[in-house]
């Protein structure tokens, strides 16, 4: 006769068991305790839970909603910021942190750009809200439109040189 209940960290197991056979009796020897009687065994069994795998996730949303934009959905919105002079807040959906420090970087790198900065409003949220503010002579559309064009550029020679690298390496080792 065997039960199995679930302790709080689901790692842990308490087993009731009735004990017939000597080498199952753990801590009295079964001429004390006598054939049948019970005892409360815990085990500890990891990646073992036999009624959900740990792997599956209740109530996780579906990993393409991640980056996947639906029907109607912009990828970017622009709203002017009204607490600050010369600042807009530009919104990116289906985006998280690597994109989001990556524009920030290249905004800090232009002197006209007073401020930038991002946020991820909520963890299970995939958008970015980017800060930017600019010197009165410069817009920040302007500002974060010239960030993307330098970015691109960047990244296009980045993987110019990784292609030559690995074609390089490729032809060393022939």
């Amino acid at each position: 006769m065997l039960h199995l209940w679930t302790l709080a960290s689901s790692d842990y197991f308490i087993t009731v068991q009735t004990v017939r056979t000597p080498h199952v009796c753990t801590e009295k020897s079964q001429e004390e305790e006598g054939a049948g009687s019970r005892h409360l065994v815990l085990k500890r069994r990891f990646r073992s839970v036999p009624f959900a795998s740990r792997t599956e996730k209740m109530n996780a949303p579906p990993a393409f909603e991640s980056f996947l934009l639906f029907e109607g959905e912009k990828k970017i919105s622009i709203s002017k910021d009204t607490k600050v002079p010369n600042a807009c807040l530009f919104t990116l959906n289906k985006e998280d942190h690597t994109l989001g420090n990556i524009i920030r970087a290249q905004l800090l790198k232009d002197p006209q750009v007073l401020f930038a900065g991002y946020k991820v409003p909520h963890p299970l949220e995939h958008k970015i809200v980017i800060r930017v503010q600019t010197t009165p002579d410069y817009s920040p559309q302007e500002a974060f439109t010239n960030a993307i064009t330098d970015l691109i550029s960047e990244l296009s020679l980045l993987e110019e040189r990784f292609r030559v690298a690995i074609k390089d390496k490729q032809e060393g080792i022939e």
